[in-house]
């Protein structure tokens, strides 16, 4: 037999015992379940909220690098009686002492009870429930969200199943759950208007502020207000000199203290551009991710771009669920979701946090 060498190692990245580690990893990182045990093509989990056990079938796609779970069914434990039948049966016919059969049912209860604790037991223990998010508070919440007729939140929802994300939120136990195994967006922002949109940055008050700080400093001889825009605001690397000397004119108008030798510092800013290791840094990444991401995906496929009035929508449903949640660490979520949406107005939109918001929109 001839095989090669990707082929064998596909042979044991997908082996039973790793593709175990693997469904274990990624069901022991959501909110309500933890992994039990794996079977031919089904696992069994564990609602740790409810304390209910699940079969499930499960699809691994290699080739797409995805993990499908469904058809849960719940599990209804009943005790096995033969050992109690037994020691009753024992009774009637060698007229066995009632202690007997009391101790015999005792024994038989007890060892089952001891079963069940111990399955909990190891299939909890590699949970490691401090760093996980508790979304059970969210389940229901599409019922109440108003966009969900919107095309952009049916077509990120459509999205949501053939680009997944890497890792499952919550079992609802009534719909199936797909997960990726790897990221499977070529193009983290979408900025089709990039150039227009940074051109008009003068207009944005918190940009126009910050950029007036940095001129100030520099004046000084103090680089590093400027560099905090470019990481801020790398969009602006988009533009050429010229574009980018008339926004920081259009943005700085009005500002005594700059008001003469403005070019001059225009001028001194463009040298900081060439010339700072931090800066260069920030503009190649910036223009690097932009031409791959123009370069790697086919139009059509390329995710929508939301307009500001789409993402407007988008955080009001994130602030009316924020309002119901009394979990730290989801609250810190849902802010951070609702901070990267309002950036993405300028920066253009951000495909994951997207789709993060639309996920926790539906469950």
């Amino acid at each position: 037999m001839k095989i090669t060498v990707d082929k064998f190692n596909d042979f044991l990245l997908y082996s039973n015992k790793n593709i175990e580690k693997l469904i274990r990893d990624i069901v022991n990182e959501s909110s309500n379940a933890s992994f039990v045990a794996l079977y031919e093509d089904a696992v069994i989990l564990l609602d740790h909220k409810t304390g209910t056990f699940y079969t499930s079938k499960y699809d691994f796609n290699p080739k797409e690098g995805s993990i499908i779970f469904e058809d849960f069914d719940a599990i209804e434990l009943t005790r096995d009686t033969s050992s109690f039948k037994n020691a009753v049966n024992n009774y009637f016919e060698e007229e066995a002492e009632i202690e007997e059969i009391k101790e015999a049912y005792q024994v038989f209860a007890s060892n089952q009870e001891a079963l069940i604790d111990s399955v909990v037991t190891e299939s909890l223990s590699e949970k490691n429930a401090f760093d996980i998010i508790d979304y059970s508070a969210l389940e229901g919440i599409n019922e109440e969200v108003s966009i969900k007729d919107e095309p952009f939140f049916k077509e990120y929802q459509t999205r949501l199943d053939s680009h997944p994300l890497t890792s499952i939120k919550i079992f609802s136990w009534d719909k199936p759950v797909k997960v990726a195994l790897y990221e499977t967006e070529d193009v983290k922002i979408v900025n089709k208007n990039a150039k227009s949109k940074a051109a008009e940055l003068y207009k944005d008050s918190v940009f126009k502020s910050k950029i007036n700080e940095a001129f100030n400093a520099l004046a000084e001889g103090d680089e590093t207000p400027l560099i905090i825009v470019c990481e801020d605001y790398s969009q602006i690397f988009c533009l050429d000199k010229a574009d980018r000397k008339t926004l920081f004119g259009k943005a700085t108008l009005g500002n005594v203290n700059l008001m003469e030798g403005r070019n001059s510092l225009f001028k001194k800013a463009e040298e900081v551009f060439a010339e700072n290791e931090d800066i260069i840094e920030i503009s190649s990444q910036y223009l690097l991710e932009a031409e791959e991401g123009e370069e790697s995906v086919d139009e059509k496929d390329l995710p929508k771009e939301l307009t500001p009035e789409e993402t407007d929508k988008l955080v009001k449903e994130l602030e009316k669920a924020l309002d119901k949640v009394e979990d730290e660490k989801l609250g810190n979520k849902i802010e951070a979701l609702i901070k990267a949406l309002n950036d993405g107005k300028e920066t253009g939109t951000d495909v994951d946090t997207v789709k993060e918001s639309v996920d926790i929109l539906s469950l």
